[in-house]
């Protein structure tokens, strides 16, 4: 029995969670997002306002006098006292991560990348009974401490797409694109949108190319295709010339299980998160990297470059969220955890 926490900012959270699971026997998930399969959890915010003080150093948000705080909290012990699970996969909250542990449950604390070595992370790094990174080791941030290495099991990236072949042919025939179309790069944008980005401005002056814009990229032009939100733009993702996404962890491993060439161009978030993945792509020739978005004139020559690009390593085989199970399964059993064979 394992319970499973999902953050609510953007949907990457919870496409891990529904990847690895069906590779679990017995599998419950939490958050406060909205969706049929998640057991739901107040909001931890004051929706009369800012949150109040926070007194505590070691959390990074636990807001006093908050009764959506208060009821998640109770909603998670009550599913602890009587299903007694095995373990809890926590991705991603210090304070979710510490409360239920405190109620005697081991965790384990999904990684993200980023300037984590504050005092909360830290604190849930070390009181987890194992670290999952669900990427390869060489993606690693320099900076991590040895101890929070040797405690992690590096799987290997991993998406909802896991298991398919991407082919090429069959997405373009699919699609309706022909030899005779211009070569298509895709931009997606993400949960958030990206600040910042002008595809408007490139396709106008990439004449050459066929622009097609999936998610919240804003664009007011003819020049650009705009399918909006898909459910599964797996197809696109085959089909394109090139992939222009921004540094989240589900977006580049989502365009790296295609086989399409990356340019990455990393977001503002938290500890930043983005600024360092792009920067661990870069480092092992995993996608070309801009830090922000090119002027027009630049983009002619990036996606010529792109479009021949072969990267280094390889992100994602298609096995990693069964390796993640598997490291799962055996922090469930209490198993001391074993190095996981991951693609180079």
């Amino acid at each position: 029995m394992i319970g499973w926490y999902v953050h609510h900012h953007g949907m990457g959270h919870l496409s891990r969670a529904r990847a690895v699971r069906p590779h679990l026997q017995d599998v419950t998930l939490f958050g406060s997002v909205d969706a049929p399969d998640v057991v739901p959890l107040p909001l931890d915010v004051d929706p009369r306002g800012p949150a109040g003080p926070q007194p505590a150093a070691n959390l990074h948000h636990a807001p006093v006098g908050v009764a959506g705080l208060t009821r998640r909290m109770a909603t998670l012990a009550a599913w602890i006292d009587r299903a007694a699970p095995d373990l809890f996969v926590v991705d991603v909250s210090v304070e979710v991560a510490t409360f239920v542990r405190l109620m005697g449950v081991p965790t384990v604390v999904v990684r993200q990348h980023g300037r984590r070595d504050d005092p909360p992370h830290l604190m849930a790094y070390d009181h987890a009974s194992l670290l999952l990174a669900p990427w390869s080791p060489q993606l690693e941030d320099p900076w991590v401490p040895g101890w929070v290495r040797s405690r992690t099991a590096h799987v290997g990236g991993f998406s909802r797409f896991d298991g398919r072949l991407a082919d090429r042919t069959a997405s373009r025939r699919r699609l309706g694109i022909d030899g005779s179309t211009r070569p298509v790069v895709l931009v997606t944008a993400g949960g958030e949108g990206a600040a910042g980005w002008d595809p408007d401005a490139a396709a106008a002056a990439t004449p050459g190319w066929q622009w097609v814009v999936v998610g919240g990229v804003p664009s007011t032009t003819p020049r650009l295709r705009h399918l909006g939100w898909l459910d599964d733009p797996w197809d696109w993702l085959c089909a394109a010339d090139v992939v222009i996404t921004h540094a989240g962890h589900n977006s580049t491993m989502e365009a790296a299980a295609a086989g399409t060439p990356m340019v990455v161009i990393p977001q503002p978030r938290p500890f930043d998160e983005q600024v360092h993945k792009a920067a661990a792509l870069d480092r092992c020739g995993a996608a070309l990297v801009r830090t922000r978005w090119p002027s027009p004139h630049e983009w002619g020559g990036l996606l010529a470059q792109a479009r021949t690009f072969r990267p280094r390593t390889t992100l994602v085989d298609g096995h990693g969220s069964q390796r993640a199970a598997v490291a799962l399964q055996g922090a469930a059993l209490g198993l001391t955890p074993q190095p996981c064979r991951v693609p180079a």
